[in-house]
Formats: structure tokens, sequence, C-alpha cells
């Protein structure tokens, strides 16, 4: 006996054999049957009802749960983990997983998962999105969401990116069978910036449209999370760097330069300061405009950044002016590495138009200025020092 549901949708068959009598049912014990069937087809639709109602609002739950959890956090780790265990949770799929798209712009490496073992190879081998693009095809979306029939991906993607296959398959029309569920995340600019991965469904049937509206709502809320994210990444470097030469700032500097002098004077160390400051920038820019004098000053935020110790942080603090903190380094290690510096600027200005001279100034912790105030001011007034004998040389040739 089949089992319709209200639309007349086929929910499950009825089967019956072995009677008791012995004997073929009469018409009457028949339409007993029939009104039996009717009656179980009614429980069984508002059963499943009851559980896509439930589920329905348990997704709710979590989302609203995920989503106030994202506005405490603008971690991008702790936001994918959140909305892969809330899809696990709310969604009844047992393995959730986000890749973020790299650099490169092809690259799909896995950032956060649920339900997946450390080792599995989804976790451990990095994707393609143009490889996958494929699946991105209109007659599958649903709901923003694109739910492909494991024969029709396999023809469309390279046999690299099948790394793995569905164990909780089911049977029948509207059961899941090694379907690939993915929801692609989009950017500021509509752009894919990664994908979720959706497998394993609990009831082993394909998701209805409002399971995979509810997809979509954290796919939705993962995206603006991770955007909101990166613009924070962005607020957070742009006010402790120089947006021109990539060198942290003078507010970085002054911070730097409190904790080193204090982590120095407690391990009884020396901690040197280099003051640098450009000698004709302003000529520079009179001359050849302000763009030939910012072209010099990325130069020589290259050299502090590529030619010093990996120990040694380097600071663009003014206009022209740079500092330079090297940890445990007396005032003669120092000033080799000035001399290191000055080469470096001499030999860059033969093979450029652009000619960067530098005037330095250096101190290091001892009794006399063991703060970060004290050190400061020795640096620059021998950086001034250095600077008015360049000028009284030039005005002497």
């Amino acid at each position: 006996m089949p089992l319709y549901g209200p639309g007349e949708e086929l929910l499950g068959i009825l089967s019956l054999g072995d009677p008791a009598s012995g004997l073929r049912p009469s018409d009457e014990e028949f339409g007993l049957l029939v009104g039996l069937a009717h009656y179980a087809a009614q429980a069984l639709a508002a059963a499943q009802a009851a559980i896509v109602r439930e589920r329905h609002r348990k997704a709710l739950e979590e989302l609203m749960h995920v989503s106030s959890g994202l506005t405490q956090t603008l971690s991008t780790d702790s936001i994918l983990q959140s909305v892969c265990n809330g899809i696990a949770n709310a969604l009844g799929f047992q393995k959730v997983c986000v890749d973020l798209l790299s650099s490169d712009g092809v690259t799909l490496v896995t950032s956060a998962a649920a339900g997946w073992a450390d080792d599995d190879r989804l976790l451990t081998e990095n994707l393609s999105l143009t490889e996958i693009a494929s699946l991105f095809d209109a007659e599958f979306e649903v709901a923003g969401c694109f739910l492909v029939p494991d024969a029709i991906a396999r023809q469309r993607v390279a046999k690299s990116q099948v790394i793995y296959e569905s164990e909780l398959n089911g049977r029948g029309p509207h059961a899941w069978n090694h379907h690939w569920l993915v929801i692609p995340l989009h950017g500021p600019q509509e752009e894919v910036i990664g994908i979720i991965w959706v497998d394993e469904p609990e009831d082993r049937l394909l998701p209805s449209e409002e399971r995979l509206q509810a997809l979509r709502i954290f796919a939705n809320q993962a995206a603006s999370a991770l955007t909101l994210a990166t613009q924070f990444e962005q607020m957070r470097y742009l006010a402790d760097h120089d947006p021109l030469t990539q060198l942290p700032n003078r507010r970085a500097f002054m911070r730097e330069l409190t904790r080193g002098v204090a982590e120095a004077v407690a391990a009884e160390v020396p901690l040197a300061l280099i003051m640098l400051d450009l000698d004709g920038l302003k000529e520079l820019n009179d001359r050849h405009g302000h763009a030939a004098g910012d072209d010099c000053l990325v130069q020589v935020g290259r050299l502090l950044r590529t030619e010093l110790r990996p120990n040694d942080r380097a600071f663009r603090i003014g206009g022209d002016e740079f500092a330079i903190l090297l940890p445990a380094t007396t005032v003669p290690d120092a000033e080799d590495v000035t001399a290191r510096l000055v080469e470096w600027l001499e030999r860059s200005g033969r093979s450029s138009l652009l000619r960067p001279q530098a005037s330095f100034g250096i101190a290091a912790t001892a009794q006399a200025h063991d703060t970060p105030e004290g050190l400061l001011r020795a640096a620059d007034e021998a950086m001034y020092r250095a600077k008015n004998r360049r000028k009284l040389a030039r005005s002497g040739d």
C-alpha cells in the first residue's frame, strides 16, 4: 500500500504478507487496510513536519547564538569554527568544513571543520576553485546552495577533487546518495572568497529548501563576519604601521621602546637605538616632485626591512625620520650596523637617480639614559650633531 502525504507525494510503502487466516483479504479488509494506510500516512507526514519545525526552530536558535558570538570576536578561526559547529548542531549534518581562498586566487585551504578526523584527506589536501567552479550551475542551485548528484559532479570535476565520499546514504527518490553540497562564500564585491562543504545528513535525506535556506543564512553570516574581521585587521595594521613604507609607526615605536628598555634593564643587557634622518628630502621633493620623495622613502623602508638582523626592528617615526631598535647591542656594534646602511645607500645611489643620504645618531642603555625618554633624547641629540657636521662639511666644500 502506498503512503501518500498531503501533497500526494509518496512517503513510503506499507507491505503486508502471510495472513493469519491463510486467505486472500476480502474487499472489506482491503477497505480497512486503505483506511489504516491513510491514517498511517497522515501520522508519518505529521511526524516529519514536526521534525522539520523542530529543526527549523533549532536552526534559528543556533543562528542567533552564532550571530551574537560573531560580534564578540574578530578572530577568523573562531568565526569559522562557530559557523561549522552551528551548521552541524542546528541542521543535522555530521561533517562540515570551510575552505578559504588563498592569495593565489585559486587554492582553497581548509580553515575550520566539524566532524572530520584531523588526518582526513579533506583537511590535509587543498582543492582548486577553478576545478570545482563547474559545480556552481544554476540547474543545481537551491536557495544559494548547490546540490549536485554524485554522477554529475564526478563528470564535471577532476579526479584530484574527489577526496571524500558520503557514508550516511539512503535509498529512494528523496535519499541522500553521495551528493555534493557546496555553498560559496561571497565577499563585498560578490567575489568568491571561500566555500562551505556540507555532508553526511543525519536523516540520510536530501535537505529541504527551508533547510538549504538556513544553510545559506549561516554562509552569509560567515562571509559578513570574515569581511568585518578583514577590515578590522587592516585598520589595526594601519594604526601601527606607516602605509607608505609598511614600517611600524611612531605609536608602535614608543610602545616597543618602553618595553625594550624595561627588558634590557631587567636583564642587564644593552639596548641600542639608532636614529636616522634623511638629508635633502625636501630638496628632492622640490626638484623632482613628491613622488620622487616617496620613492626615496620606500627605498629606505625596503632597506630597513631586509638588511637588519631578525630581532632588530625599524620604524618610521616622522616625515624623514626613522628609528632602529637593536636588542643586546652595544654602541660599537650599532656603529657597524650604520656603516652597512651607509654602504647600501651609497650603492643604491650609484644605480638610481635618487641618491638618498642620511645622518645617524646612536645611543645605548647606560646609567645616563636607562629610561625610554633618556635613550631617545641621547640618540636624537647624536643624530642632530651628525647632521650639523654634514652641513658644515658641505659648506666647506
